[in-house]
């Protein structure tokens, strides 16, 4: 029994140095524990800070992103601009070219008055008095003359505006060009 109780003693004393021993580590691993705990503090408090950091750079990217969106898009809408101001020139050009076009269409019809009057002038003498136009025939052949003249004029003025258009140009289905069409086929050019 002495022996076992020596051996009791002995298991005792070696549990009391391992129970001070492991106090040791306790009390040394207590600075460490709340070391540890500090650091992971701080290290929540820099991942809340980098969090916070992040979510400002996604939204400062976020704007820039939709701000060079923005300027894409003018740069984008820039060459429409262009043949917007293009085709506004060309508009001017075409109403320009239009009101050429009455200008030529009032002459043709001021010619084609006067042809129309000169020759209803001949009709009607040639019809009513012969003896007449033998007195003034030379006058007669005169005006018969000149009406011939501006007659080509006429025609060639026609035939002139017909051919500064191509055939699907919508200046020909104008009052000119309809008109510069009758002129032609009544003329024969």
């Amino acid at each position: 029994m002495w022996s076992a109780l020596h051996h009791s003693n002995a298991a005792m004393a070696n549990l009391r140095r391992d129970l001070e021993a492991q106090r040791g580590n306790v009390s040394t691993l207590r600075p460490m524990n709340d070391f540890i705990r500090e650091q992971l503090k701080i290290s929540e408090a820099t991942k809340d800070h980098l969090e916070q950091i992040l979510a400002e750079t996604q939204g400062q990217l976020e704007t820039e992103q939709v701000e060079r969106t923005r300027v894409q898009d003018e740069l984008d809408s820039l060459p429409l601009w262009r043949a917007l101001d293009e085709s506004e020139v060309a508009l001017t050009a075409v109403r320009t070219s239009i009101g050429a076009m009455r200008v030529q269409i009032s002459v043709l019809q001021g010619d084609n008055g006067v042809l129309q009057a000169e020759v209803d002038l001949v009709h009607d003498a040639l019809e009513s008095n012969a003896s007449w136009l033998n007195r003034e025939g030379f006058p007669v052949v005169t005006a018969l003359h000149q009406v011939n003249q501006v007659m080509d004029s006429l025609g060639a003025r026609a035939r002139a505006v017909l051919e500064e258009h191509d055939e699907g140009d919508p200046a020909l289905s104008t009052a000119l060009g309809r008109f510069c069409r009758e002129t032609c086929i009544r003329l024969g050019h």
